[in-house]
């Protein structure tokens, strides 16, 4: 037998607290329960978990692989082939194997689960080095905002492409750029919207390098070559690359490299004015009721604020913090500038979800608030409240399959 060393056993904690919220939501679906509490769960198993949107999309995608005429015989939904490129692969190429063992939903499932993991453990470590408290606010994010409860426990690539961006910001904060390169390549073939994070590095490494400039007596092109690695290229090149091995992917089973784009505009999610999500005859709004997207924004032009006191600091200069310091690198306050900035211009009525990559830095900007017992006491005794909104939401946000000899 292996001992237990005391960063074991907080690892399986982490583990603990990212199942324990998800199969509490499984349970009546396993159950077969008819009904919970108030809301009716028509009795068809986990079934429920399966139709939640976009799972099915990405469920057709890994056992089709994009192939137009298996999409044909297959597809649930009049959509032309294009639609499907808008669900990026490596999500899909990881339910395949598994899929062909133990079903390709069951297989999505067990990813999701694994990159919830793979998201928590990668939190934990990194919001250590700002809380006292790392273990609580994992739980923390594992259950708020309840969104993220949502996609934790349904199919979908959003813990994987945040465990990926994630770890790619602190790669990069801690001096490895080729791995910050790569995570971000990766990122990028599992959702679009890492595309960020190539812009986000060439600011940032402006920002490192500018001090040098100010200074007129030191030799800043020599220190730039120092400073400005080949890796530091690599990592901004890194979502570039991402999305180009993505396009070729889609050239050769689709027959068109921009068949994201094509697919974009297919369900009518090109980029819009600034807040045209506040567009109520918009396609992907139809509602004037958007008090709650008015407030997520508010809250990420706080978190915004919050950064940028946290990162330039009292003598008004901007730097980059050291392994001894616990004020936050610049490049989270310029990833939430510029990812925020992309999310204004997205007209779609989920921001919440979209904006989940947000969330560790929220709770990091603000975790003393989050470790305060007002906090903890108000989340504890809000968790059956935010329980019923899940269930609510996996009952109410279900694609049309009427025939699961599709899949």
């Amino acid at each position: 037998m292996f001992p237990l060393t005391s960063s074991t056993k907080k690892i399986g904690a982490v583990i603990l607290l990212s199942l324990l919220p998800i199969l509490l939501v499984y349970a009546p679906f396993a159950l077969h329960l008819k009904h919970f509490y108030f809301i009716d769960l028509k009795d068809s198993g986990l079934q429920q978990i399966y139709k939640n949107w976009d799972g099915p999309n990405y469920v057709l995608n890994a056992i089709t692989q994009f192939d137009p005429i298996e999409i044909g015989k297959r597809a649930f939904m009049q959509r032309p082939n294009e639609y499907y490129a808008a669900h990026f692969p490596i999500y899909s190429w990881l339910i395949a194997p598994i899929g062909k063992l133990i079903g390709y939903f069951p297989a999505a499932l067990v990813i999701n689960l694994l990159s919830n993991m793979l998201l928590n453990i990668v939190f934990y470590l990194w919001i250590k080095q700002y809380s006292k408290h790392p273990l609580w606010l994992t739980f923390v994010l594992t259950v708020f905002p309840p969104r993220y409860w949502i996609v934790r426990s349904v199919i979908s690539p959003e813990m994987l492409v945040g465990a990926l961006i994630l770890t790619a910001l602190w790669k990069w904060e801690r001096g490895y750029y080729f791995r910050a390169g790569l995570l971000a390549l990766l990122a990028v073939m599992t959702k679009f919207q890492a595309i960020i994070l190539m812009p986000v590095f060439f600011v940032t490494s402006l920002v490192q390098i500018a001090p040098l400039i100010s200074h007129a007596t030191c030799d800043w092109r020599a220190q730039f070559r120092t400073r400005f690695s080949l890796g530091m290229f690599f990592a901004i090149l890194g979502p570039a690359i991402g999305y180009l091995i993505v396009g070729l992917y889609y050239q050769s089973t689709l027959g068109t490299f921009n068949a994201y784009f094509q697919a974009q505009a297919i369900v009518g999610m090109g980029a819009s004015y600034p807040f045209g999500m506040f567009n109520y005859a918009a396609r992907w709004i139809q509602t004037g009721w958007l008090e709650h997207t008015a407030l997520y924004l508010v809250a990420l032009f706080i978190l915004v604020g919050k950064l940028w006191t946290h990162t330039f600091g009292k003598n008004g200069q901007i730097t980059a913090s050291d392994k001894n310091s616990h004020s936050p690198h610049p490049i989270y306050l310029i990833f939430t500038v510029l990812y925020t900035l992309m999310l204004c211009l997205i007209p779609q009525i989920d921001i919440m979800r979209l904006a989940l990559p947000l969330a560790p830095l929220f709770i990091m900007a603000f975790h003393d608030f989050f470790e305060s017992k007002p906090f903890r006491i108000g989340l504890i005794l809000s968790l059956p409240m935010l329980y019923l909104y899940v269930l609510n939401f996996i009952m109410s946000n279900q694609a049309p399959i009427s025939d699961w000899a599709l899949f």
